[in-house]
């Protein structure tokens, strides 16, 4: 069937997801890992399919995943979202650590939604129902083709445990995962 120029009228602009396309993405990783860390800079095996995403992000999101002290945080907070704001200064960047993010998640909506350290945070209670804001923050971002970059500690297994089978599934389809495994950094000397 061929849709004519008033089905698009009748179903509104389509709106995508944001596609973010950084050239030598891997280097300017590099230079902001030797910036705060200098010679004691360090390049994991997981900053390749990082550096891959922040080159072409084909629409989609983030999903750091895997064993804490790896960097998922430090990585997402402190080196690409600096590199996607100078970027691309009009995309408007909303910033929460999971624990705070019943409270605070109005405020948080924007372009590209940063969501540290998920599995921690509580559910809420309206007017006596039980409420996971992650949930309700993953449903928005799909219907409103955010960008959605998440790190947690938690495995594939507890995120669908503690999010359930719909959550997981809107993040695959949301996200491109990036697995950290291995002994934590945050002791080297």
């Amino acid at each position: 069937m061929e849709m004519m120029m008033e089905d698009i009228d009748l179903f509104g602009q389509k709106n995508d997801p944001m596609r973010i396309s950084v050239d030598n993405s891997k280097e300017l990783i590099e230079r902001g890992l030797r910036y705060f860390f200098g010679e004691h800079a360090e390049w994991l095996q997981e900053y390749d399919c990082v550096a891959d995403w922040l080159s072409d992000n084909k629409g989609k999101g983030l999903l750091c995943i895997g064993d804490g002290g790896r960097g998922k945080t430090f990585i997402c907070e402190r080196i690409l979202l600096p590199i996607i704001e100078k970027t691309y200064s009009y995309a408007k960047i909303g910033k929460i650590r999971a624990y705070s993010i019943a409270r605070d998640y109005d405020e948080l909506l924007g372009t590209i939604v940063f969501v540290d350290d998920i599995g921690v945070e509580y559910d809420t209670r309206n007017f006596g129902e039980r409420r996971n804001v992650f949930n309700q923050l993953v449903d928005d971002s799909e219907r409103n083709n955010w960008i959605l970059i998440v790190t947690t500690n938690l495995s594939i297994n507890e995120i669908k445990e503690k999010y359930g089978e719909r959550t997981l599934d809107r993040l695959r389809a949301l996200t491109t995962p990036v697995v950290f495994r291995g002994e934590s950094l945050r002791n080297r000397q």
